[in-house]
């Protein structure tokens, strides 16, 4: 089984884990209870950088998906929306919806999984409502 560990870009798990001090222990369990052999990362700061770095000390499996801010022509699987960074440079504004979709799709197509979601946000949520559905 697959697991996504998400939440926001800017999670601070030493903040996390003074808070909550059983929480890796509690990772491990899930990881060992539903036999997870692959970490499915989306390669943002904080959470799912987090989450691949848990994996890889675990010696599990990570499989990485970058969202695609560059990719400014659409296509029926990764459709563009787009938007101007700060520098006035365009950007596909459903870069990280479509990562998530293309996250989703890989667990539900190779044998399923969970998600687990650390605080997050719209994307984080979108992810969980994505993954699960």
């Amino acid at each position: 089984m697959k697991a996504i560990i998400c939440g926001r870009r800017n999670f601070d798990i030493d903040k996390f884990k003074e808070k909550y001090p059983n929480f890796e222990q509690k990772l491990i369990n899930i990881f060992k209870e539903n036999n997870i052999d692959e970490e499915v990362c989306g390669m943002a700061a904080g959470a799912d950088k987090y989450g691949a770095h848990f994996a890889k000390k675990k010696g599990i499996a990570v499989k990485e998906f970058d969202a695609l801010w560059n990719n400014t022509v659409s296509s029926k699987d990764e459709p563009v929306s787009l938007g101007l960074n700060k520098l006035g440079y365009p950007y596909n504004k459903l870069a990280g919806i479509n990562r998530n979709k293309r996250m989703g799709d890989y667990v539900k197509n190779n044998g399923g999984g969970i998600i687990i979601a650390l605080p997050g946000g719209s994307g984080t949520k979108h992810m969980v409502d994505y993954g699960i559905s």
